[in-house]
């Protein structure tokens, strides 16, 4: 993420659509800015919250494959974006999500 436009730009009309519409649906979310997260790992930042949900009711977005690598280790679904977060990707891995195929 230091290298790199982060998946969720606070500025984007789009990124708020897609955290409206994930509220909306009941859906929990958890955003962190590249500058609020562990800048060496994500699992402190990961192992740190304090949530009801476990892991592996968790989707983890991000920009970079180490990201994922690390993450996925927890049993968090990891999804690598390619350049930014899209209501598209969003709705594919919540029904992918939903129905077990990851």
């Amino acid at each position: 993420d230091t290298h790199v436009d982060p998946p969720l730009q606070r500025q984007c009309v789009k990124t708020m659509d897609i955290l409206t519409s994930l509220h909306d649906q009941g859906i929990q979310t958890g955003v962190a800015s590249r500058l609020e997260i562990y800048p060496w790992s994500k699992v402190p930042y990961f192992k740190k919250q304090t949530v009801d949900s476990s892991f592996s009711e968790m989707t983890f977005f991000d920009a970079e494959h180490r990201n994922i690598k690390d993450v996925i280790r927890l049993g968090v679904q990891c999804v690598l974006v390619p350049k930014r977060v899209t209501m598209r990707l969003v709705v594919e891995e919540i029904l992918q999500f939903s129905q077990g195929a990851k």
